[in-house]
Formats: structure tokens, sequence, C-alpha cells
């Protein structure tokens, strides 16, 4: 047999490429790629037992299942379609409160590399999700931050995924090459409420994030003279805005903030006293009126016109309607205070009976307001008496837990959690 000469370099030569190419083989051959995420499917979705949570994720292998949700929202002012590398976080809620969760920290502006969305769901299964709350970004960055309001003994599903989009133009329309790595927190809290004033000479609300003496944090005039204030959480992301109750037309307001009415519509009619709650326990408050001269609340579970959607009587002429959630369920039902002598009556069921309990709590002529001041999950008594506060933890007959000034004498009371803060 005849060989072909080769001269010695060459042959050396031959030898190391011969030698780099079965190495390079055998060390391919033993890499292993990263694994998914331990939460990357919806089954193992990483169950969320803390006060405070927070972690970060390499999501280079994270997948999307066929189910993940598909065009849902309105989210950030658009409807989402199913992101890319999604992974899941659970949380079942003990008692009523708000919840933040954000991936803020993920994509440092003005890097946007890797833009996340956000959104709630309840349900069993990817096939039977119901949709609670979404956001897609937060300020200038691409990470995405959300907050809800949270009912006593559901179990939430939190999606995070990189965001696709489809119509703006330069926009990442496939999964990022880089390796991405989220950061994601998560906060549960009572969302207590603090206090606020509404001025009837000139339509100006006063706002506290505390409920301390001092200046108010939010100053902003909505309305006009001799308007009625009314607040709640009108869109279910936790924070409770402005409005108002005008000759029988509601007013409300999705922000504290100055600006026009984002939705209004008549119920009831004028000389009537607007309240608000979440009168069927699916997080958002809805909008309602009683009628003192006949002692009858008329309740709607949508913030639009319409007939009531519950009717029914409770106290006597003269008394002035109540909300809240006292006995915790996440639901809120009504009461009555009674300002010829400071008598406050309530009820757990929003029927017509007698009420559940009574007590007796301020002087004649106080101011009724009501609220979560201690986020222990239920709403309690408070009255507003000559531009101060008296505020107590406990449903029952005592002195007040805490007091403090805020307004003059003539406001009127207003409650809420107006940042949103868990």
């Amino acid at each position: 047999m005849n060989y072909l000469p080769f001269s010695s370099p060459f042959r050396k030569g031959l030898q190391v490429v011969l030698l780099l190419a079965i190495l390079l083989f055998n060390f391919g051959a033993s890499v292993a790629h990263a694994a998914p995420p331990l939460n990357d499917n919806f089954a193992n979705a990483t169950v969320v037992g803390f006060i405070a949570f927070s972690e970060t994720v390499n999501t280079t292998e994270a997948t999307v299942e066929p189910n993940d949700p598909n065009n849902f929202g309105p989210c950030d002012g658009t409807n989402l379609v199913q992101g890319y590398k999604s992974i899941w976080y659970k949380y079942t809620a003990p008692t009523k409160g708000i919840i933040a969760a954000d991936t803020i920290g993920t994509d440092p502006y003005p890097i946007n590399s890797y833009d996340t969305y956000i959104s709630v769901w309840t349900g069993n299964s990817l096939t039977s999700l119901t949709f609670v709350a979404c956001d897609d970004s937060v300020e200038a960055s691409q990470d995405a931050q959300v907050t809800w309001r949270a009912k006593a003994g559901i179990t939430y599903y939190v999606e995070v995924a990189q965001y696709k989009c489809t119509t703006a133009p330069g926009c990442i329309n496939e999964p990022i090459t880089t390796v991405p790595t989220l950061t994601f927190h998560m906060v549960i809290g009572g969302g207590d409420d603090t206090t606020g004033v509404f001025r009837p000479s000139n339509g100006a609300l006063y706002l506290k994030n505390q409920n301390t003496t001092g200046v108010a944090d939010i100053q902003i005039n909505y309305g006009i003279p001799n308007d009625y204030p009314i607040v709640g959480d009108w869109d279910g992301n936790g924070t409770v805005t402005i409005g108002v109750y005008r000759n029988g037309v509601f007013y409300l307001r999705n922000y504290n903030t100055i600006g026009i009415a984002d939705v209004y519509f008549p119920f009831g009619s004028p000389g009537d006293q607007p309240v608000a709650g979440d009168w069927d326990g699916d997080g958002t408050d809805t909008i309602g009126v009683y009628r003192s001269s006949n002692f009858t609340f008329y309740l709607r579970n949508s913030n639009s016109t319409g007939a009531p959607d519950i009717t029914f009587s409770l106290g006597m002429p003269g008394d002035v309607g109540i909300a809240g959630d006292w006995d915790g369920n996440g639901t809120d039902t009504t009461g009555v205070f009674r300002p010829s002598n400071g008598f406050i009556f309530m009820k757990n069921t929003n029927v017509t009976g007698p009420a559940d309990f009574g007590i007796n709590y301020g002087i004649p002529n106080d101011l009724p307001v009501t609220g979560d001041w201690n986020h222990d999950g239920t709403d309690t008594i408070g009255v507003y008496r000559n531009g101060v506060f008296y505020l107590r933890n406990s449903n029952t007959v005592g002195i007040a837990d805490f007091y403090f000034a805020l307004g003059i004498p003539g406001d009127r009371p207003i409650a809420g959690n107006w940042d949103g803060i868990p």
C-alpha cells in the first residue's frame, strides 16, 4: 500500500487539529443546557407565603404553555397577546387586602432588552382563568408594576412574561437572546385606610396618607361648591380615588389628580346621599344612594346608570347612610348613623331587617366616617367633629383609639387607601 508523503510539520498540525476536534466534541456532548425555572408552568407556580417576597430568576430556558393567557387586558391601554418565557407565582389571601407585584430592576433603563409584563388571574387551570389585573410598563422603563385588591380565601395566580409586541415599530418581537434575568417582588398588606376632607364651599379635596395631624399629602380641586363627596376603588386596582355626586349624577375619577370625570352617569334623585362599596365582592367598588326620607338603600353592582340591583330599608328618616366590610369577608354592607344621638346601626347583609349590632359612638351632629384603620381586613367606625377625626379600631363602645386634626369645621370626612400601597 502506498501512503501519501506528508512533511513532519504538516503531520503535527493535522494531529493538533484532530485532537482539538475530539476535545470539542467530547466537551460539547458533556455540556448541559440550563433547566427551565421550577415555576415555568402554571401547575408548578411558586407559592408566595411571605409579606414581602423577592427573588431573581434566570429565564433563559423558560417556555410558554399552549394555553398561556392570550389577548387579554386592557393593560396600559392595550390588549396583550401571549408573551415569551412565562413563569408563575400563586398566593392565597388569608384576609382581604392590597397586593403589589413588580419586576423593577429587571430592565435598567435605557437598555430596554427585557420588556416584562405582569398579569393576575384566578382559576384552577389555564383553561378556566378569570382576569384580575395587569401592567405592561412603569414610568420610563420596561419593568412592570401592578396592584390589586385581594379577597379572603381566594388564590391568585401571577404570570410574569416577556412582552410580545405586534404593532409598535421597532419593538422586540422575538425572545431576547441575551441571558434574561428576571427580578420579581411581591408585597402583601392589608391596605390601611387614611382620611381626607372635602370642602363644600369650593370643591377642594385634602387627602392624607397617614392618620396624623399635618398638611394634606394631596390637595386637588374636583367638583363645584355643594357637591357631595364619594370615594371608592372604581377600577379595582387597589387605590381609592375621588368622585362627587351632584343633583342625582355621579362623576367618578380613577386618579387622585385634577381632571375631568372618567365616568359619569345618573342614579338616584337630587337630595339622595351617595354611598360606595364592593356590594358583590368582585374587588371593585360601585355606587349606591341612601334616601333618608324613606330610609332606603338603592345599590348598584356596576358604575353605570340603570335600575338598582339591591334595594332594602334600614334606619329611620334623618339617618345618614354608611358602608363598610364590618365582618372582614370581602363584601361591603351598610349601616346608618343617627345624628340626633350618635348611635350607629350596622348590618352584615344587604337586606331589609334589624341591624346586626348597634353602638353609641360620637355625639349629636358628628359626621360618620368608616375605614380599615389598622389593616386587619375589617372596616371600623369613626366620626369627624369640628375639624378633628376620632377613629376606633373595633366596632364596639369605647373611646377613640387615635384622634387628629385635618381640615376645618364644615368640611366633610372621607376615607380610603389613596396611594394604593399595601
